[in-house]
């Protein structure tokens, strides 16, 4: 079996050159099959953080030519923060891959994704649907951040006293799991990465040390492949 971890770094390596953001789709198309994610969210996780609001959520699809955007929280997707002008920690990893794969700039005010492919994130469940290609071979990745989740490593108030300019705590993570669309596959998206509390880095960071409640946000995850019918 191929690791996760080496299918999450192949994929986030992969030269961006000639590859394109493909539109998602839910509605039938010839030769394709649905492709489901099912997240349980842990509501009492994000509900002891200091906002008590459930996590930024981006859900995308990577193969070696193609990325395609699946679903992203409204505020993440339309630049719409309350008291805040512009968050750039909250899903950096997914904004990085649709600026560089796009050529746009990061979704906002002035140019939200399209209202499909957004939505509020549910309190405790959440189900995205896409349809691919029969056969084809992807990688999903799934990026999610609650705000205001501090702890020791990732305190709300930085060296010299300056508090957490985004008001973010523990980074958003990086679940994946690479799979074929084939009828009746079933996988579980496994943590892999992070992101970093201050700066909005484009590559996951492997090192997990340091988060903490914020690993427990998932009840569970899992993408499932269904038939034509």
């Amino acid at each position: 079996m191929v690791s996760l971890h080496l299918a999450l770094w192949i994929s986030l390596l992969i030269p961006v050159f000639g590859m394109n953001e493909e539109p998602a789709s839910d509605s039938a198309g010839p030769d394709e099959l649905p492709v489901t994610l099912t997240v349980r969210l842990n509501r009492n996780v994000y509900q002891e953080s200091n906002f008590g609001e459930p996590p930024q959520i981006a859900v995308w699809v990577e193969k070696e030519d193609a990325m395609r955007t699946v679903w992203v929280s409204r505020r993440t997707a339309t630049g719409y923060w309350e008291g805040k002008v512009e968050c750039p920690t909250s899903l950096p990893i997914w904004v990085s891959r649709y600026v560089r794969r796009t050529g746009n700039p990061a979704p906002g005010v002035l140019n939200p994704l399209p209202d499909a492919l957004t939505g509020a994130t549910p309190v405790r469940n959440l189900t995205i649907r896409t349809r691919l290609p029969r056969g084809s071979s992807w990688t999903l990745f799934l990026e999610l951040n609650i705000s205001g989740d501090y702890n020791a490593s990732f305190p709300p108030r930085l060296e010299g006293g300056l508090p957490d300019p985004d008001g973010n705590g523990q980074p958003s993570l990086i679940y994946a799991v690479p799979f074929r669309v084939v009828p009746d596959f079933r996988a579980e998206p496994v943590l892999t990465g992070r992101s970093d509390q201050l700066d909005p880095v484009s590559r996951p960071i492997p090192d997990l040390s340091g988060i903490t409640s914020a690993r427990h946000i998932l009840k569970s995850c899992v993408l499932t492949v269904g038939s034509s019918r």
